[in-house]
């Protein structure tokens, strides 16, 4: 599911407050009417930083987001609108940031909230969700199994499944607009990202193709997403063309640990059409950048320590973004 929508840009430019993802306003699919639930979500500082290989690269810090993931654009967004429709409750399932995300913004908005996990998700993601008052549905097995248990809930009661509510992703194509206002309205060479169900990667490529709609931007940047190597569905889909071939994994990257993205086709059809790639990094990398880059001062969660450890495979120097998806508090080392 999508939405045809054609942003509408201010002749004077998008304007200086709030300092949150709302200063595109105009660029979201809602209704003036709209009252947003917000956390102050967005603007997200972005720093240059030296990589553990030395390379020079801006990271999109997104983990200090209000529940410390970039999955806060996403529920502001959607949670919003369903606000607005007077759903009184919502169903979600997560295997842990995106059930935090809409938990929190289900609490600021008035919505009862139940989120069905992965019995083997991080204690700390489980505890946080409960901590905003929503009611956690712990389901053995992958996280496919709660992608499944979820559906007879959602029978009675609004599914709020951030893979399938195209409101979801026009909340996370912000990270696109905020990088390249903060690039002086231009885009970099590369944007990295961890890709799981791809709702970040959606919304970047979603983002940058607006603004180059609109003139805002030149061209495109080359989106690189990265998948663990212990469970790469994507990387091979895209190599060999054959989505056949999605099988499950085990990973540290808890949260990309996705066997079977249920926008599997669409991302791969996406990235192929934006000129993007979709590779993978080793589990051993992905220990490494996360021990590494914390000793520099950027403590954040295995999963986005997989882009973080792509940075230095594809050994880029200078105009490289990379988007820092989870805080570190999530898994503590």
């Amino acid at each position: 599911m999508d939405i045809e929508f054609t942003p509408s840009i201010p002749g004077s430019g998008f304007p200086r407050a709030p300092q949150s993802l709302w200063r595109y306003r105009a660029a979201l699919p809602l209704d003036p009417a709209v009252t947003p639930v917000t956390l102050g979500e967005g603007m997200t500082p972005m720093e240059e930083w030296k990589s553990p290989a030395g390379r020079r690269v801006w990271v999109k810090m997104d983990h200090v987001q209000p529940t410390g993931s970039f999955k806060d654009r996403g529920a502001a967004v959607m949670i919003s609108r369903l606000r607005a429709l007077e759903i009184p409750a919502v169903v979600e399932d997560s295997s842990g940031n995106a059930g935090a995300a809409v938990a929190a913004y289900c609490a600021r908005g008035g919505l009862a909230c139940t989120v069905y996990v992965p019995a083997s998700a991080p204690a700390a993601k489980i505890a946080q969700i409960r901590a905003y008052g929503a009611r956690v549905k712990d389901i053995d097995g992958p996280r496919e199994a709660a992608a499944a248990a979820v559906k007879k809930a959602a029978r009675t009661t609004y599914y709020a499944g951030h893979c399938v509510d195209p409101f979801f992703i026009q909340g996370t194509k912000t990270v696109a607009y905020e990088v390249a206002e903060q690039l002086g309205w231009r885009s970099p060479r590369i944007v990295v990202a961890p890709l799981g169900n791809g709702t970040l990667v959606l919304g970047l490529i979603r983002g940058f193709s607006e603004l180059v709609s609109v003139g805002l931007i030149t061209e495109m940047p080359r989106i690189v997403a990265f998948q663990s190597r212990a469970c790469n569905p994507l990387v091979r889909a895209f190599v060999s063309h054959d989505t056949d071939l999605f099988v499950p994994g085990t990973t540290l990257a808890d949260g990309i640990a996705v066997a079977r993205p249920v926008l599997g086709d669409r991302i791969l059809t996406e990235i192929r059409r934006a000129k993007g790639e979709i590779r993978d990094v080793s589990e051993a990398a992905i220990q490494a950048a996360w021990k590494q880059w914390a000793v520099k001062g950027l403590s954040v969660e295995p999963t986005a320590a997989v882009a973080l450890a792509g940075i230095d495979q594809l050994k880029v120097d200078n105009d490289a973004v990379v988007v820092a998806t989870g805080h570190g508090l999530k898994r503590p080392h």
